[in-house]
């Protein structure tokens, strides 16, 4: 009879390692299933919104065990519980409470142990569809600031072009307060538009530098300056060794530094007297060109830092 005792009492203890074990390598712990005080202490409070919450967390855990997990049975009976503390509330927000215990007779949870339980489907499907239209409404968002940073960035290039340093100023300002209200979460976007920021920001400078070396030299002959326009805008020695640049660049993975070279083409291009448009249109074809191609080595480049 001691032998037998002593059997009983070593399959218990055997018994109870080995729940002990299951539970450590499952990685749960009987704190897990604390949401029933939760629970209670939002009902304390009156707050109903937070209750819900709590036993929505809890059926997500327990539709992820296995109908046969010794955890399921326990956490079963935790909710069984929660649902008798709701019962019995009648504090602020009873109508949904008793809006939430109809859906538990609906689905008839108290009957027996179900291998899940969907009581907050429709509460889940009415989440997502609000983060859905809250997207759709962050894009359309995201989608009209970028057209007005597109005609901004438009007038401030016609600016620069004009050496209206004031009317820049202006425009960057604006173009600088709408990229502040560019949506953060599209990282890639709001990337390339600051890389345009920086680059109209490097032309503005540019400018001033520019205005301000003008005034301490004589002012030129309209002959000399014609000169002077095609001797630097038509320079292929100029224009070559700047898109040797971009090519070096790019060879580099510096495609912020492309992209400046770029912008800074098309500034000269923009610059070129109309005396000179058939040149100038066979430049924008080629810088349209190379910023095609310099688009198309980043994106292949980030693909690949991605496999």
């Amino acid at each position: 009879m001691e032998k037998s005792v002593g059997l009983d009492k070593f399959l218990e203890m055997d018994m109870l390692e080995f729940l002990d074990n299951h539970k450590k390598s499952s990685g749960r712990e009987d704190d897990s299933l604390a949401y029933y005080e939760e629970v209670h202490e939002a009902l304390l409070d009156k707050d109903v919104p937070r209750a819900l919450d709590i036993l929505e967390h809890a059926v997500e855990d327990y539709n992820k065990l296995g109908i046969q997990d010794l955890y399921k049975d326990i956490a079963y009976n935790k909710l069984l519980e929660a649902i008798q503390l709701l019962e019995s509330y009648t504090g602020k927000g009873s109508d949904e409470v008793k809006e939430f215990l109809e859906l538990v007779d609906e689905e008839k949870i108290r009957d027996g142990k179900p291998a899940k339980i969907m009581v907050f489907e429709d509460r889940q499907k009415a989440r997502a569809r609000k983060a859905f239209e809250e997207k759709e409404r962050e894009y359309e968002r995201k989608e009209d600031i970028k057209l007005e940073m597109r005609k901004t960035m438009q007038e401030l290039f016609i600016n620069i072009r004009k050496k209206n340093f004031e009317a820049s100023v202006d425009s960057y300002k604006k173009l600088k307060q709408q990229f502040s209200e560019f949506p953060s979460n599209y990282i890639d976007e709001k990337k390339e538009l600051y890389n345009d920021l920086l680059s109209y920001y490097i032309q503005i400078q540019k400018l001033k530098k520019e205005l301000k070396q003008s005034r301490t030299v004589s002012v030129p002959s309209n002959n000399d300056v014609e000169a002077a326009d095609k001797g630097k805008y038509l320079n292929p020695r100029v224009i070559n060794g700047i898109i040797e640049g971009i090519r070096n660049d790019v060879k580099d993975k510096k495609f912020d530094s492309a992209r400046e070279k770029v912008i800074e083409l098309k500034h000269i291009t923009s610059s070129i007297p109309e005396d000179y448009k058939h040149a100038r249109a066979l430049l924008e074809s080629k810088i349209s060109s190379i910023n095609q191609k310099v688009d198309l080595a980043k994106r292949r480049w980030e693909h690949s830092q991605q496999a």
